[in-house]
């Protein structure tokens, strides 16, 4: 048994005392919340507000202090004063703004009779009843290597002259992420303190509960510029007092990543996520995601700028994320269906390229014999032309041509296919043929043969017989004539 102090002053504060803490226990458990629910989404347009009180209250006003985007500071808003019990009523929230990540506080004073005030807070209230619009993208699917590719997307802020493009693609083993950041402050000599402050958080809804604030199932990857990328985990905690709060612990990730860096450009960041830590042995369809950069402001501050929500906060609520649909695997990524069809294909291809080798031997052969039957024809007429007119001196290749009704440069073509030469050349060889003869059988001038055979002039006449024949006219004949 405890013993009873024998000063009488001992006494006296010892029971003065004991009526403080009675006090103190009637007024904390004089007000509790009963309803809205903490950490439960509200998702209509109103709520009931209630909260169980002691006899002795006389009313009780409600304040609700919710946040806005963009704010730093709390709005608050009487919602109204009950003065009779059931201390409870019906609050329209149609006017406020989706409260997420630590949500909203309720406040709950009363009044007692004896004048004395009490109030009770209930923190951690989350509103979920106004539609958002959440982007979307495609992930393409890509056996192996990573870079950039088609189909990326870009994160900016107003007043931020960086910026991200951002590729997102999967295999089988990972969910591989992308970013290429442009940012015209960075450079590898930052001090250490903003050099950390750089870099991408990839954020990813495991189970797609869209819960508006990151519980454990949550994956938040935090891939700094330097050092490893760490996981950051999110545990709620809710208290009896009616506070809310997010704890949250780290540690590091062995998955897949490289960062590349360049002076007053920006970095590069590629990360695969495992399928295994999302508890998937098979990719699903969709992926509920959320992406944020950092960049650099000319005073050295880093901002994030996320692909979904926004900013701030908000950007770690999965209610309001992203969503990433996978395409579907092509038919030939299968590396042994590829092989498979590959070396079917290629008998394939070697079977036809044969079949069309012996086709067109067989076409070309019959075409060269078609073509050749013409051509002699037509090289017999030519001849036959040039030998009917070999005198004539204005016989040239365009009166041959209008003769035999084919174009002068078939003509040439056939002449030198067959002779090696073209039309003049075969021309002036045979009028210095009937110069050899007619040197060799009479007693004519240079001059006479010359214009009999056809020649404009006795030097053009001496100019092709020095050609084929290698001497001259005057020589050739005192060889060769027959007297």
């Amino acid at each position: 048994m405890a013993r009873t102090p024998s000063n009488p002053f001992a006494v006296i504060l010892l029971l003065m005392g004991a009526a403080a803490l009675s006090g103190t226990a009637t007024a904390q458990s004089c007000l509790a919340f009963l309803s809205p629910p903490q950490a439960t989404p509200l998702s209509s347009k109103a709520c009931t507000v209630s909260v169980d009180a002691c006899d002795g209250t006389r009313s009780v006003e409600f304040t609700a202090l919710y946040n806005v985007p963009g704010e730093n500071e709390p709005r608050q808003q009487v919602l109204g004063n009950i003065t009779r019990p059931p201390f409870k009523l019906v609050w329209n929230m149609q006017d406020i703004p989706n409260q997420v990540y630590e949500g909203m506080s309720l406040v709950a004073e009363t009044t007692l009779r004896n004048r004395e005030r009490d109030t009770t807070r209930r923190e951690g209230i989350f509103l979920t009843h106004k539609p958002v619009k959440r982007p979307r993208q495609t992930a393409p699917y890509r056996l192996r290597g990573w870079t950039r590719q088609n189909g990326s997307f870009s994160l900016s802020a107003p007043d931020r002259p960086g910026k991200a493009e951002i590729n997102v693609s999967w295999n089988e083993h990972y969910l591989v992420f992308y970013l290429a950041v442009q940012d015209p402050f960075f450079y590898s000599d930052l001090q250490a303190n903003e050099l950390n402050k750089l870099g991408a958080e990839i954020m990813i809804d495991a189970k797609s509960a869209r819960k508006p604030f990151p519980s454990e199932a949550a994956l938040v990857y935090s891939i700094p510029i330097k050092g490893a990328p760490r996981r950051v985990v999110y545990r709620p905690e809710q208290n009896e007092n009616g506070s809310f709060a997010l704890a949250e612990s780290t540690h590091e990730v062995s998955y897949p990543n490289r960062i590349r860096t360049e002076d007053f450009k920006g970095y590069q960041i590629e990360f695969g996520v495992p399928w295994s830590a999302m508890g998937e042995e098979v990719p699903p369809k969709v992926v509920v995601a959320n992406i944020a950069v950092h960049l650099l402001d000319t005073a050295s501050n880093a901002e994030k700028i996320a692909w979904a929500a926004g900013t701030g906060h908000a950007i770690y609520a999965p209610f309001l994320w992203g969503e990433i649909h996978l395409r579907d695997k092509p038919v030939l990524a299968s590396p042994w269906l590829l092989w498979l069809v590959s070396f079917a294909g290629g008998i394939t291809l070697g079977l036809g390229l044969l079949l069309l080798y012996r086709l067109l031997v067989g076409m070309s052969s019959l075409g060269r014999f078609e073509r050749t039957e013409t051509e002699e024809r037509l090289l017999h007429d030519i001849m036959n032309t040039i030998e009917e007119r070999i005198t004539d001196p204005n016989l040239g290749q365009t009166r041959v041509a209008q003769l035999l009704s084919v174009s002068p440069g078939r003509i040439n073509r056939i002449l030198k296919r067959r002779h090696g030469e073209g039309f003049k050349q075969c021309l002036m060889r045979s009028r210095v043929e009937i110069v050899k003869e007619r040197l060799r059988s009479s007693h004519s001038s240079e001059a006479a043969i010359a214009t009999s055979c056809g020649f404009a002039s006795v030097d053009e006449m001496e100019k092709y017989f020095k050609r084929y024949c290698r001497t001259t006219p005057y020589r050739f004949r005192e060889e060769h004539q027959v007297t």
